[in-house]
């Protein structure tokens, strides 16, 4: 059995490689610094790069991070703090954990 199970990872793996080590080696010589700092170029030019893509990704990544990770703070008395937390939580909870927090307060 579990030769099997590792025959089918090999299986299932293998044209994954085989497509990676293609996307890599058709690709590499495309990665310079104009890739990464050039706007992509409009249809049928020839270059371009992914700076919007980047700077979207550092934006996006950025906001979820603000919303994401908890800020600690010591001046804050532990009943203002979980009024806070439980507002935060009720804000950004599905609907129907709002509904659930509106019927049991």
């Amino acid at each position: 059995m579990m030769g099997l199970a590792i025959l089918a990872t090999i299986l299932v793996l293998a044209p994954l490689a085989a497509i990676l080590f293609y996307l890599v080696y058709k690709g590499a010589s495309s990665l310079n610094l104009a890739f990464f700092t050039q706007k992509p170029a409009p249809v049928g030019e020839e270059g371009g790069g992914m700076a919007n893509a980047i700077v979207g990704s550092g934006i996006i990544l950025s906001i979820a991070s603000l919303l994401g990770v908890p800020v600690e703070s010591r001046q804050v008395s532990t009943s203002q703090s979980s009024a806070v937390a439980k507002c935060l939580a009720t804000l950004f909870a599905s609907p129907q954990m709002c509904l659930t927090e509106c019927h049991l307060s």
